[in-house]
């Protein structure tokens, strides 16, 4: 299926995921944009429209398999069990990226990979993994992993946006994903926002019903303007 927004962005709806392509402003250039742990929220959708006003070929991906948003319950559920088993987080993470590049010939280091929340997990796995890609930007996402990276596994510029206030981030997370960083000699930048929690770039994160989700404004702009700065590094270095 098959639509058009108003700046001309073309939306075509899958079998397996989202893709947002540009009215005519393309940069020869794709970014991968992984959900939150529902699935592919309005969120998602704003930012994938977004990044192809820029003139980006996005690919937002159906993690779970599924076009339907989970429930709460079942979000935990698959958050969960990928916590647990994040070598088949990597992989799924990787078809994602082997499929947008197979269907528009492109090579992997001509996409960035972009998480909010579950899909900022997500992105950190893929860089883990040893994946060459363009950069690698997570934002709200978990830093603790049980595979942590190890000296040169880390092959792409990483840019990691969180709360001071992120009920599920805590300071030793912070400090871990530090040393894990550093002893992998990635090349990498951490920005911490003091008044945002997690979900700060979700408008209508009040609407999950959980008080440690908030949005905030100011994170949400200040970030935006992070990760186009980012992008910028990343395919011009």
């Amino acid at each position: 299926m098959s639509e058009k927004s108003g700046s001309g962005i073309r939306v075509q709806k899958t079998w397996n995921g989202e893709f947002y392509l540009p009215g005519g402003n393309a940069n020869g250039r794709a970014a991968i944009v992984l959900h939150e742990a529902p699935g592919v929220t309005q969120n998602v959708r704003r930012r994938s429209k977004d990044l192809a006003d820029l003139g980006y070929v996005v690919f937002a991906p159906f993690i779970h398999n599924q076009i339907a948003q989970l429930s709460n319950e079942d979000s935990h559920t698959a958050v969960k069990y990928f916590r647990e088993n994040p070598l088949q987080l990597r992989q799924k993470v990787i078809l994602s990226l082997e499929y947008l590049c197979e269907k528009f010939s492109l090579n992997s280091r001509q996409v960035a990979v972009i998480g909010y929340c579950f899909g900022g997990m997500a992105a950190l796995e893929l860089a883990r993994s040893g994946v060459s890609v363009a950069g690698i930007a997570s934002f709200h996402g978990l830093l603790d992993t049980l595979l942590p990276s190890s000296i040169n596994d880390i092959k792409t510029p990483l840019l990691i946006c969180t709360g001071a206030k992120d009920a599920f981030v805590s300071q030793n997370d912070v400090i871990n994903f530090w040393q894990e960083m550093h002893a992998a000699g990635a090349d990498w930048r951490l920005i911490v926002f003091g008044n945002a929690s997690h979900s700060f770039t979700n408008l209508t994160a009040h609407e999950f019903e959980d008080e440690r989700l908030r949005y905030d404004e100011q994170s949400d702009v200040m970030s935006w303007e992070n990760l186009k700065e980012f992008l910028r590094y990343c395919f011009e270095n």
